[in-house]
C-alpha cells in the first residue's frame, strides 16, 4: 500500500504526519491542520537585532566595508489552510477551528509584570507559537498576518468552509528579548538540523566541476 502526494509514492512504513500550531503560555494548547496545506512559502533573509529587542528585518550590509555582522539568519513563511466544517456533528461548522486560529494573532496580558502599574495594567504581548511542519522542522515563530477567506455557508450563514492564509516569522533568541525555554529550545534544534541536512548533501553529493572545485576546497 502507498500513498500519492504530487506524484511521489510513499511506502506504507511512512504514516502521514499533520501539520499543527503549539500555543505556549499558560494554557498550552494544540490547533492540528484539517489537511496539510499544499504548500509552504519561505523567505529567507538577514535580519539584525533592533534597539527594542526586536528583528528589524533589514540589513545594513548593501555596501560592507569588510565581511563582519551582527545580523542573523532570518526566516518568514506562509502556508494556506482550508477548512471544512461539512462533517462537524455541532452548528459551528468552522467558526471553533477558525476563532481558535484567529486568536493567535491576538496579543494577550502579560503575566511577568514588575512593577504596581504593570499588574493594574498589565503590558500586551504576542503569543509564543511552535509550528510544527513534521519532525525535522519544528519553528518558534510569531503569527504576523490572518487572511480569511469564507467560501460556503449554511442557511443561518455559519461559515461552513474557509480558506486562511496564515503569514509567519521564526523568532531568533539573539534578536527577540525574554523568550521562553522551550521556544528557544525548538530555535535551537532548528538550526542543528539545518546545518545536519547541509553537511548531508555535502558529504552525499559529487560536484560535476571538480577540477574547478578544487582549487578553493583544498
Amino acid at each position: 500500500m502507498s500513498t500519492q502526494n504530487s506524484g511521489y509514492t510513499y511506502g506504507a512504513a511512512h504514516v502521514l504526519q499533520k501539520g499543527a500550531f503549539i500555543v505556549l503560555g499558560d494554557n498550552p494548547n494544540v490547533i492540528q491542520f484539517q489537511f496539510n496545506p499544499e504548500s509552504l512559502t519561505r523567505t529567507l533573509k538577514r535580519v539584525t537585532p533592533s534597539v527594542s529587542g526586536d528583528s528589524s528585518g533589514e540589513s545594513d550590509e548593501s555596501t560592507p566595508s569588510n565581511l563582519k555582522t551582527n545580523s542573523f539568519l532570518g526566516e518568514s513563511m506562509k502556508i494556506v489552510l482550508l477548512l471544512d466544517g461539512y462533517e462537524d456533528s455541532t452548528d459551528g461548522g468552522v467558526l471553533p477551528l477558525l476563532s481558535a486560529i484567529e486568536q493567535l494573532l491576538n496579543p494577550v496580558d502579560s503575566t511577568q509584570g514588575s512593577t504596581a502599574a504593570d499588574y493594574r495594567d498589565p503590558p500586551r504581548e504576542i503569543l509564543e507559537v511552535i509550528f510544527v511542519w513534521g519532525g525535522e522542522r519544528i519553528l518558534p515563530v510569531k503569527i504576523t498576518s490572518i487572511e480569511v477567506e469564507e467560501t460556503d455557508f449554511s442557511p443561518s450563514l455559519v461559515p461552513i468552509r474557509a480558506k486562511v492564509t496564515i503569514g509567519m516569522e521564526m523568532l531568533i533568541p539573539d534578536v527577540t528579548k525574554d523568550l521562553s525555554s522551550k521556544m528557544v529550545a525548538a530555535y535551537q534544534q532548528n538550526q542543528n538540523k539545518r546545518d545536519s541536512w547541509a553537511q548531508n548533501y555535502y558529504q552525499n553529493t559529487v560536484t560535476s566541476l571538480p577540477s574547478i572545485a578544487d582549487q578553493y576546497t583544498e
